[in-house]
């Protein structure tokens, strides 16, 4: 027997030891899980978690930074039938700058559509804070100060070096339309920072929608973050909400009517900006075509949205919330990850996440292209759409080159490991069919997707399917 006497370890202590090995091991699991050599796959800072919330509200272009103390987020709303399209747009934007910027001293939302100013609104930091924690979309209202910005100036010189591998990835009418909201300088707005990142411009929506997908939250039926389902009630509820509006008189102009509206929302008040508002609503009366009846009408909604009581849903927490999500879920690595990689463009994506020809073949999602009249599968509602006469039909769209075609005798179907499907123009086609829908909790958008077979993250052209 040793002469020395062994002390028991108290069991406290084998408890705690064992404690402790477990939470290392849940920080080196969490670790792996994130961190990484490679800065697309790394957790979003401010702009991007901004930039990937408003994408999946259904939001295809916007622009954010800060400078000063001010976070400013520009958004392109993708439709404007009544005023509580105006009123998403704006609460989603001062939700997510709210999260993403804690301690802004103020904060701004700049709407457009079509790329053309709307809307400023701006607001002090607590206040803003205080309205999305307390869920109360009112508070936000009394908080924030209108400025109409309809009126345009010169535009601001173009992103440059910044969005050069911004055309090899992104539809040449999609680069044009968000360069555009990027470049403008509407009369009275605030100025974007200099480090304000565009969609589209300086970081691809694709490479957005393929990061939040291998984050969890998002799906093939859109958003699956856990608040997206109360969003998007209260979106709906929000617009079914809205007053009915009277139809033109039979002989009345509809601009006449549009004209008529909008005293009526502006009523004695005079808010900023408001002489620009009907100098701009003036010159598109006189035009008179089309494209300025729907710039008027999107005019009148906005000064209707602010005259409003406001909706009855707050869309505010849980935007918030959304945008925690997106701060914090780590990216699953692999597939998906190397997913995002090949809608990056990325130097580094792995050829089995690039090359449709590397992809499973799967014949069961096989399409001959002369049996598309009946479509059944994303290629036949394509052809049935959008080709042209002949055997096998052509299939044609624009490029920033010109004029391209397609016109297989069939659509070869394959899947990647991530799940996602994509149709091989024929055997030795240069392109390939895919989804590219954007589907948000407010908005959403259903088109194909016709990319390089070579490297399915250049995006040639979208086409829609609805």
């Amino acid at each position: 027997m040793s002469d020395t006497a062994r002390t028991p370890v108290p069991r406290a202590l084998w408890v705690a030891a064992a404690l402790f090995a477990a939470v290392l091991l849940g920080i080196l699991v969490f670790h792996a899980l994130t961190d990484t050599s490679d800065p697309l796959l790394a957790p979003s800072g401010p702009q991007e978690t901004v930039l990937r919330v408003v994408r999946l509200a259904g939001i295809e272009h916007a622009v954010v930074g800060d400078a000063s103390g001010m976070a400013l987020l520009r958004i392109d709303v993708p439709v404007i039938a009544s005023a509580p399209d105006v009123e998403i747009a704006w609460q989603t934007g001062f939700a997510a700058l709210a999260e993403a910027y804690p301690a802004a001293g103020e904060y701004a939302v700049q709407l457009f559509v079509d790329a053309g100013p709307l809307l400023e609104v701006r607001a002090d930091g607590d206040a803003v804070r205080s309205a999305v924690d307390a869920d109360d979309a009112a508070s936000l209202r009394s908080a924030f100060e209108p400025r109409f910005i309809a009126r345009g100036d010169e535009a601001a010189e173009s992103p440059g070096d910044a969005a050069d591998n911004r055309a090899d990835v992104v539809p040449a009418v999609e680069a044009v339309r968000a360069e555009a909201l990027w470049a403008a300088v509407p009369v009275g707005a605030t100025g974007l920072p200099e480090d304000a990142l565009g969609i589209d411009v300086h970081l691809a929506g694709a490479y957005l929608d393929a990061k939040n997908r291998a984050a969890g939250l998002l799906g093939d039926e859109g958003p699956t973050v856990e608040p997206a389902g109360a969003l998007a009630e209260t979106a709906d509820a929000n617009r079914r909400a809205a007053p009915p509006v009277r139809a033109p008189d039979p002989g009345e102009s509809v601009l006449e009517r549009y004209v008529e509206r909008l005293r009526a929302a502006v009523g004695g008040t005079a808010p900023e900006g408001l002489d620009g508002l009907l100098a701009e609503i003036e010159a598109m009366t006189s035009r008179g075509d089309r494209a300025a009846v729907s710039r008027v009408r999107s005019l009148v909604i906005t000064a209707e949205a602010l005259a409003a009581n406001g909706a009855p849903g707050s869309l505010l927490a849980d935007t918030r919330d959304v945008a925690a999500h997106v701060a914090d879920a780590p990216l699953a690595p692999g597939a998906l990850s190397d997913a995002v990689l090949a809608a990056a463009d990325a130097d580094d994506a792995p050829e089995s996440a690039t090359d449709v020809r590397s992809f499973a073949r799967d014949a069961s999602l096989d399409v001959e292209s002369s049996s598309a009249a009946a479509p059944t599968s994303l290629p036949g509602v394509v052809l049935q759409l959008h080709a042209r006469g002949g055997t096998p039909p052509a299939l044609g769209w624009t490029t920033a080159d010109g004029a391209a075609s397609a016109a297989p005798e069939e659509w070869l179907g394959y899947r990647r490991a991530d799940g996602t499907a994509f149709w091989l123009a024929g055997e030795d086609g240069a392109v390939a069919l895919s989804d590219g829908s954007l589907l948000g909790w407010a908005f959403s958008k259903n088109r194909a997707s016709i990319v390089d077979s070579l490297n399915c993250g250049r995006v040639l052209a979208h086409l829609p399917v609805e």
